[in-house]
C-alpha cells in the first residue's frame, strides 16, 4: 500500500478501494504457527511434507521477536489507514475460522456486495496446528506468563 501511496497510484484508485483488514487475536498461536513454518518449510497446508521431517526447535526468544513482529505489522497497518482517513472493515481471524459464513455476509455488506457467499468447495487450505503447537504454547506460557512488557 504505501509503495502505491509513494507511487502516486494510491490516490488514483482510493475512491474505488475497499479495505478489509484480517487479524489474528491469537498473536501467540500465530507466533507459533510462524517459528513451526519457517523451520518446516511448509507455509499453506497444500505444500507438501518435506522428505525427511525436521527436528523443530522451540526457542521463546523467537516466539517473542515474532510475536513483536506480527504486533508491529498490524500497527503499522493500523497507522496507514488512520492518517489516510481509511476505515477499514476488520476482521478476526477466529470468527472466520468459526463462522465463515456470517463473516463472508459481514464482509460483503461492509463493501458494498450484501449478496457475497462463500465457495468452502473452493477452499483448499486446512489447519495445521498440531500436538506440537499445543506443546509449544505451553512451554511458552510457562515460561513468559505475566512478565512485564
Amino acid at each position: 500500500l504505501e509503495v502505491l501511496a509513494v507511487a502516486g497510484i494510491f490516490d488514483k484508485i482510493i475512491d474505488r478501494c475497499k479495505f478489509v483488514v484480517i487479524e489474528r487475536n491469537d498473536k501467540l498461536s500465530q507466533a507459533i504457527s510462524h517459528a513451526i513454518a519457517f523451520q518446516t518449510g511448509r507455509f499453506m497446508s497444500t505444500m507438501p511434507d518435506s522428505e525427511a521431517a525436521p527436528v523443530l526447535k522451540f526457542n521463546t526468544d523467537e516466539l517473542t521477536t515474532i510475536i513483536e513482529d506480527i504486533s508491529e505489522s498490524y500497527k503499522q497497518f493500523s497507522l496507514f489507514f488512520s492518517r489516510n482517513g481509511i476505515v477499514p472493515t476488520h476482521v478476526m481471524y477466529e470468527h472466520l475460522v468459526a463462522d465463515p459464513e456470517a463473516v463472508i455476509k459481514y464482509v460483503g455488506r461492509q463493501i458494498g456486495f450484501s449478496d457475497l457467499k462463500s465457495e468452502r468447495s473452493k477452499v483448499t487450505l486446512a489447519k495445521q496446528a498440531n500436538a506440537t503447537n499445543l506443546e509449544w504454547r505451553q512451554a511458552y506460557l510457562t515460561h513468559c506468563k505475566f512478565q512485564k512488557v
